[in-house]
C-alpha cells in the first residue's frame, strides 16, 4: 500500500472508533445519541486531512522543524474543533444536572478520543515512512 493508502487507512479507522467513542459519550450524557450524517462526514473528513498529513509528512522524509510543524497543524485541526465540541458538550451536560459518574465517564472518553486524534497523523507518519522511496 502507498503513502496514501496507509493515511487514509489510518484515518478511517481512526475516526470510525473516535465517532464510536462519541456516541458512547452522547448514551451516557443524554441517554440518546443525536448524530447526523453531515457531522460524521466532517469527522471522517477531518481525520483524512490529518492522516494524508501525517502520511505525507513520513513519505517526504522531513525532520526536524518542518516534520513538528507539519504534524502539529495535522493534529491541530482535529483538536480545535475536537476541544470545541467536547468542553462545549460537557458544560452542556452539567447545566442539565448529569451526575457527577456520568460526567467523569464523558470526560474519559472525551480524552480518549483527544488521544486518537493526535497519534492519527503521528501512526500515518510511521505507516507512510515505510512506502518512501529512497533513492
Amino acid at each position: 500500500m502507498g503513502w496514501l493508502g496507509w493515511g487514509l487507512a489510518v484515518a478511517v479507522v481512526a475516526a470510525v472508533v473516535a465517532r464510536v467513542l462519541m456516541r458512547v459519550v452522547a448514551l451516557v450524557e443524554l441517554g440518546r445519541p443525536a448524530f447526523s450524517v453531515s457531522g460524521t462526514a466532517g469527522i471522517v473528513l477531518l481525520f483524512a486531512l490529518a492522516g494524508v498529513g501525517g502520511a505525507a509528512v513520513g513519505r517526504l522524509g522531513w525532520r526536524g522543524g518542518r516534520r513538528w510543524a507539519a504534524l502539529a497543524v495535522s493534529s491541530g485541526l482535529l483538536l480545535y474543533s475536537g476541544v470545541a465540541i467536547g468542553v462545549s458538550s460537557l458544560q452542556d451536560a452539567a447545566a442539565r444536572d448529569v451526575p457527577a459518574w456520568r460526567l467523569a465517564v464523558a470526560g474519559v472518553l472525551f480524552v480518549l478520543v483527544m488521544g486518537i486524534a493526535v497519534a492519527t497523523p503521528w501512526l500515518a507518519l510511521r505507516l507512510g515512512r515505510r512506502s518512501r522511496v529512497v533513492p
